[in-house]
């Protein structure tokens, strides 16, 4: 009785087993299907990579906001290398690194060793500890059916790039919008949608477009339509991350640029549309800023002199250590967009055994970071004269500031302290030409 139960037991369970084993012989079945196809995918990917003989633009965004803006590289691939060469250095140099293709919950392609163009927006300093946000690994979405087009997704911010084939030599192409990048300057746009306005400014630092669009009838208290976007230099104008839209279903995705007339040109609804470039209230010419100023706050004059670049200026005067009675200077680079200066933290000088910086400060923590811009903005004060006001949206002010360390990178652990701080609010007002 007791062994007819068992068997009884037996058959009960043995369909189960069955169950089981299929079940998992089945999805081994699956996992290896998919396994093959990303497989597949890969091996695609990397002979549409290698079959460009000039290679690939990279459009690249780094930060998951794309608080960046867009930058342009070019890549050319072999069976194991990678070639880079980036717009923010010479056209002609060019970087070699390794690279790999593999998965992580979806094909990957892989800048896996360092490369001094591909990793800079992703190598930590000890300013930022996360970089800039930017990505070396990128999850393969999309190859367009011509080849010609390839999507990725940065594994670390999820922010889009593309790679579009090369039809010329990688030096050329990049020496192309190293130009346009010179040439498209004037931050105010204006143009008309039938009787709409539009006005658009674009912020060349952060490379941003913001869009107004003012329909035409309107109340004087309606608030104009705003659309933004990041955007990326191209050989011959600007391209939008996302486009701009507005109105009754427009839609822009790019400017082609004509630097002789200063005009930007797109379509709307299939009509050309044409938004001329103009000058913001207050610009200056490179030669107009030269002069003596009031630092306001500071009770003493500054000298704004041109260097020989033609592209900066040096400030004397602009930091003082009263007690040792040191004089120190600051480099400012114009922005032709604003016809005006920017300031950034810099390293200006040595003192005995200190280094003199001028650094970033917020009220609660300090960096000496370069890549930090204090935008002019230039006015007139109630009494007509010119004025320079320099704005962060993060950073209150500078500070002359002392590490006892002479290096380019100073460790914080050696700081020595504040000299000089700015006025909350800096500000040069024009006193002579």
């Amino acid at each position: 009785m007791k062994t007819n139960k068992i068997l009884i037991c037996l058959l009960m369970a043995l369909p189960t087993l069955l169950l089981t084993s299929c079940l998992k012989d089945q999805s081994d079945t699956f996992d290896g299907a998919s396994a093959n196809r990303v497989q597949d995918y890969l091996n695609e990917t990397k002979q549409v990579l290698i079959s460009s003989e000039k290679g690939w633009a990279f459009e690249y965004y780094p930060d998951r906001q794309q608080s960046y803006g867009g930058f342009q590289y070019t890549v050319r691939f072999t069976e194991d290398s990678v070639y880079a060469r980036t717009e923010m250095a010479d056209a002609a140099k060019e970087y070699a690194s390794l690279y790999k293709m593999g998965t992580d919950n979806g094909p990957i392609l892989s800048f896996d060793t360092y490369n001094k163009a591909l990793h800079y927006f992703a190598t930590p300093s000890s300013q930022l500890y996360e970089a800039y946000d930017g990505d070396f690994e990128f999850i393969i979405l999309n190859i367009s059916e011509d080849k010609n087009t390839i999507t990725l997704k940065g594994k670390r911010s999820g922010t889009l790039s593309y790679m579009r084939r090369l039809n010329k030599d990688a030096e050329e192409y990049l020496t192309n919008v190293q130009t346009c990048m010179d040439s498209l300057q004037l931050s105010t746009a204006v143009g008309k949608v039938g009787e709409d306005s539009i006005a658009m400014n674009l912020d060349y630092d952060s490379r941003q477009v913001t869009l107004q669009y003012f329909t035409a009838g309107a109340a004087e208290d309606e608030e104009p339509e705003e659309a933004t976007s990041a955007f990326i230099y191209t050989e011959n104008g600007i391209r939008l991350y996302s486009p701009l839209k507005f109105g009754n279903d427009y839609e822009i995705s790019e400017f082609t640029g004509n630097f002789e007339t200063n005009q930007l040109n797109t379509s709307v609804a299939g009509q050309p549309l044409t938004l001329q470039l103009q000058k913001p209230i207050g610009w200056m010419s490179y030669e107009e800023l030269a002069g003596t100023y009031e630092l306001a706050g500071k009770g003493r004059n500054v000298v704004v002199t041109p260097n020989a670049d033609g592209k900066t200026f040096i400030i004397s005067n602009f930091g003082r250590w009263e007690s040792q009675n040191f004089s120190f200077p600051i480099k400012a680079t114009y922005n032709p967009a604003f016809g005006s200066l920017n300031i950034s933290p810099q390293m200006v000088g040595t003192a005995g055994p200190y280094g003199i910086w001028f650094i970033a400060f917020d009220g609660d923590y300090g960096s000496y970071d370069s890549s930090i811009v204090f935008k002019g903005v230039n006015s007139y004060d109630k009494n007509g004269k010119f004025t320079i006001t320099f704005r962060n949206s993060a950073w209150t002010t500078l500070w002359l500031f002392a590490f006892e360390d002479q290096s380019e990178q100073p460790d914080w652990d050696k700081k020595a302290g504040r000299i000089e701080e700015q006025a909350n609010v800096m500000k040069l007002v024009k006193i002579e030409e």
